[in-house]
């Protein structure tokens, strides 16, 4: 078996964490399904390591692919064993939000905290914030107070977890900035959900922010890559018309140094996973490259 430093440069075999970037499922959620649930079993060397098949990567995505229609991970495992969905998925995300609701009326704010870190254990990020934490959100909309409690400390929970994140991440350096004064629940999870899959994310929010300052913050932050969400109504009119589109809130991502633009699609689990892949496309262009020069 080969060694983890080298495991990443063989075809089929993967260390944890290039599995997760590839995949954008944490290592704590593959350690979990692996422990709790069974259905990954990656191959381990004599000093415990785990390695990945291109096998359990399409394994993942399909299990990816049952989670982001609803499916509670419990049921997943049984349709691995029965190669396709034998029911609809129950009110599992129901009882989910549910628990997280009464905890916050309730003030047990360490109840919910235990509450997050069990579902980003079970589920990536992007399942759990489309099928659980964004419904939440939309529900407390109609009690301020419950809602800026909620905010609040999801975005202290997830900016710790970045933080860490960003300590053991070697890269590729990612800027995620906002033209807010406070950037949206959406765009810290978004971070979390592509530290787990090993980027290295700084979150930047200005609500003066120009495009000029874009370039000087990837250069003093010694980031490459950048997330730009624009929120203010008149944003198309004070940005360089190839930076924008038309939508209302704008996201997209740019390389800093050769400033080619890529709009990112609507949904957060479709932006992830566009995200991931052309960063993905594009090691391998230039690996391919560099091997053939």
């Amino acid at each position: 078996m080969p060694s983890e430093a080298s495991a990443a440069d063989l075809s089929g075999h993967y260390p944890i964490r290039e599995f997760a970037r590839i995949t954008g499922v944490n290592p704590v959620t593959l350690r979990a399904w692996e422990r709790r649930y069974g259905i990954v079993q990656p191959q381990r060397t004599a000093k415990g390591h785990r390695f990945y098949s291109d096998q359990d990567i399409q394994r993942v995505s399909t299990i990816l692919s049952w989670l982001e229609q609803g499916y509670p991970i419990r049921q997943v495992r049984l349709f691995l064993q029965n190669d396709q969905p034998t029911s609809q998925a129950d009110d599992d995300w129901q009882q989910w939000r549910q628990r997280q609701i009464e905890a916050l009326q309730q003030g047990q704010l360490q109840q919910l905290d235990a509450l997050w870190s069990d579902g980003l254990a079970n589920y990536p990020m992007a399942v759990y914030f489309e099928h659980c934490l964004l419904p939440v959100l939309s529900f407390l909309q109609r009690t301020p107070l419950l809602y800026q409690l909620y905010s609040q400390q999801l975005v202290q929970k997830l900016t710790a977890l970045v933080q860490q994140q960003r300590r053991h991440n070697p890269g590729p350096g990612l800027l995620m900035v906002s033209d807010q004064s406070q950037p949206p629940v959406a765009l810290y999870a978004m971070a979390y959900a592509l530290g787990a899959a090993s980027f290295r994310v700084e979150l930047f929010s200005h609500a003066g922010l120009k495009a000029e300052h874009l370039s000087q913050l990837g250069q003093l932050l010694d980031n490459h890559q950048l997330w730009l969400q624009l929120n203010q109504p008149d944003a198309i009119s004070h940005w360089p018309a190839a930076w924008l589109s038309t939508a209302p809130a704008i996201r997209i991502f740019h390389n800093l140094a050769q400033r080619p633009g890529y709009l990112l699609p609507d949904g957060f689990s479709r932006q992830l996973a566009f995200f991931i892949q052309h960063q993905h496309d594009a090691a391998q262009t230039a690996a391919h490259q560099e091997l053939h020069q």
